[in-house]
């Protein structure tokens, strides 16, 4: 671990070295400072391939986050990697809990266990190493961790451009955390007009290589915004019909147990033929439909009512 502590000091100075050559190279061009300029690139080069190499022999991953824009406001470049750490672990929290998640409640745990840390800096638009420890399996190197899966994921809804088929597979699986998460990271992106590249490295191998483009990040928050997920229950709940309206088809249910207000549509649960009593206790069978939208991370609420089932009598008055 000392070991790479050092290389990030080293990193970090030869960092700072070419970017004072590289100011000094703009006011006075000369083929020395060229010269000095190109050979710490070279040393920079060879300490970030040691670097990738010590952190894999302690069970680090390192992943190297480029915003692909050589002078990013201070704003832009927080709320770039706020939101990409926080679709990251979303994604990660729900394949550690191994079921769909909605709400962006997150563990502690899973947020220690998804959280980077700050390695260097290093040129080509601006760049930020960063280092995450990921377990290793002896006896079957090859196979893919939670973080890798975590990875893999947001990379295939961002390249796709969140095509319904990746969105769709990718709630199915995680819920839809996650890709509220990944709206935000590209949303984010769009908006400063920043665009990033990831690259993922154990050791000498890189395991994944993105390239965002603006363009790309502007069409995956704007797909999503389109892209909404519905699901549809059936919810029997007890309670009073205090309203209905035979010919605008809507009803008035208060449920017994959390006084909540539900309104919504029937077809012919209240007819000549299935008359109800206003107000009564009912039994209500409802369809329920949810709808969830990304962009604005909001639920709606309709309800259809079935039938209804009559409750022990207290008071009902006839209309």
């Amino acid at each position: 671990m000392n070991h790479l502590l050092d290389l990030e000091s080293k990193l970090r100075t030869a960092g700072s070295a070419i970017g004072r050559l590289e100011t000094a190279f703009a006011r006075n061009p000369s083929r020395g400072i060229q010269s000095n300029i190109l050979s710490l690139r070279k040393l920079q080069h060879n300490l970030q391939g040691e670097f990738a190499q010590a952190a894999d022999k302690v069970g680090r991953d390192v992943c190297r986050y480029r915003l692909l824009e050589d002078r990013p406001s201070l704003r832009s470049f927080v709320a770039a990697l706020g939101t990409f750490q926080d679709a990251f672990s979303q994604t990660f929290e729900s394949l550690r809990k191994g079921s769909p998640r909605d709400r962006r409640n997150l563990s502690g745990e899973s947020y220690y266990l998804s959280a980077f840390q700050l390695a260097y800096g290093f040129p080509g638009s601006f760049g930020l190493a960063m280092t995450i420890p990921n377990s290793r399996y002896s006896l079957f190197p090859e196979m893919l961790t939670l973080l890798d899966q975590a990875a893999i994921t947001i990379f295939d809804v961002v390249t796709s451009e969140a095509s319904p088929t990746s969105v769709a597979n990718t709630i199915n699986v995680m819920g839809r955390a996650p890709i509220a998460s990944i709206y935000d990271w590209a949303k984010v992106n769009s908006d400063n007009d920043t665009g990033a590249g990831v690259e993922w490295l154990r050791g000498d191998l890189t395991t994944n290589n993105v390239v965002i483009q603006v363009p790309e990040f502007r069409s995956v928050y704007r797909s999503l915004e389109r892209i909404t997920d519905e699901r549809t229950t059936e919810e029997r709940i007890n309670g009073v019909l205090v309203g209905a309206d035979t010919r605008s088809h809507r009803f008035h249910f208060v449920a017994s147990d959390t006084d909540e207000s539900i309104r919504g549509t029937f077809v012919d649960a209240i007819s000549d033929t299935q008359q109800a009593q206003l107000p009564a206790r009912y039994k209500a069978i409802l369809t329920k439909t949810t709808e969830f939208k990304f962009a604005t991370n909001s639920e709606t609420n309709t309800y259809v009512l079935e039938r209804l089932e009559r409750l022990p009598r207290i008071g009902d008055i006839s209309v």
